[in-house]
Formats: C-alpha cells, structure tokens, sequence
C-alpha cells in the first residue's frame, strides 16, 4: 500500500535531484536548476515493521517534470510534488489506497554529475482508527536523458 507511494515519492526525488545537480555540462531550465527529464531506474527499501510488514526491495523506473525549481512526478494515478536548491530536494505526498491514507515527507541529494541519488523519506499509513509510521530509502539512476546531453 505505502510502497507505491514511496514509489513516486523515490520517482520525484530521482527527477528532481538529476535536475538540481551542480554539473555546469547540464542544461540550464532558466531558473538556477537544470532539466529534469529523462528516465530513472529507482531502487527502494522501505521499512514497514510498525506497520505488521518487514523491510521490502522494490525497483520501478519513473520520469517526472520540472517548472523552475518546482517538480512534479505522476506514476500509476499518484502525484508527488516538491522544490529543488542546488543539488538538494524536497517534498510530500499524500495518497488514497485500499481504504487508507498515506501522507510523507521526503528529502534527498543528487551526485555531482547529476545522474544518481538518495532519498529519504517517513510516511504514516491510517486506516480508520489504526495508524502506523514506516521509512523508506531510495536510491536511482538516471537511464536516458543524460544531464550533459544538453
């Protein structure tokens, strides 16, 4: 449930790091970050134990766009938004699932060459009168869509 979640959430952060990476090869989106587009291969470990779960790995690949610093990314009916500053990034989402509710935060760092990064982010899952927290750790790199193709 929360895992395709923190899939979007990973999804975001891999675009949005890529985009605010400090490579000087990169082009330049008019507003101090550089181009988010292209495609990423995202790795994720989320930790659901308070939640009944255990640690799961999960791969998807996901691309996301880029207005100035701002990013969104939409991936199976799920939308994450956030900002980039330099080569960091930040965000939240909330989503709907199988009668539950899913709210996060997140925060990462892209590479110097802008084609890998890490995430970080903590999710509280409800349903009804239960609730339970969990983190996730995303790690992605970029497939198409080089940072110094520009």
């Amino acid at each position: 449930m929360i895992k395709n979640r923190l899939s979007i959430v990973v999804l975001a952060a891999a675009c949005l790091q890529s985009a605010c990476g400090s490579n000087s090869n990169t082009s330049n989106t008019g507003s101090g970050c550089v181009d988010i587009s292209g495609t990423w291969d995202v790795t994720q470990v989320e930790d659901d134990t308070q939640c009944g779960g255990g640690k799961v790995t999960t791969v998807v690949t996901g691309s996301g766009t880029q207005t100035g610093c701002s990013f969104t990314v939409i991936s199976e009916g799920e939308t994450l938004t956030g900002t980039a500053t330099g080569n960091q990034f930040s965000g939240s989402f909330t989503e709907s699932e199988l009668g539950g509710t899913g709210n996060g935060t997140f925060t990462g760092t892209v590479s110097a060459d802008g084609k890998t990064f890490v995430a970080n982010s903590s999710w509280t899952w409800q349903q009804g009168t239960t609730s339970c927290r969990g983190t996730t750790v995303s790690t992605a790199t970029r497939i198409s869509g080089s940072p110094d193709a520009g």
